[in-house]
């Protein structure tokens, strides 16, 4: 379990948090409040998510391809 951020305490599972997103909130189990992730947070990945598209357009081996 992980701690909330407004509590202090466990509240948030593992594959919870794995799932947050700007959409995905979730709710702790002590406090009750809700956690997510600030739509900001999307736009950090972007560039990231596009390096990784271009990249597979000038790697030749299928098993590199899969693996990006």
């Amino acid at each position: 379990m992980y701690k909330c951020p407004h509590c202090g305490k466990p509240g948030i599972s593992v594959w919870r948090k794995l799932c947050l997103g700007p959409l995905i909130p979730t709710t702790c189990k002590q406090c009750r409040k809700e956690v997510g992730v600030p739509y900001s947070a999307m736009f950090i990945i972007i560039p990231f998510i596009t390096v990784l598209c271009l990249v597979q357009f000038f790697v030749d081996p299928i098993t590199l391809k899969i693996a990006i």
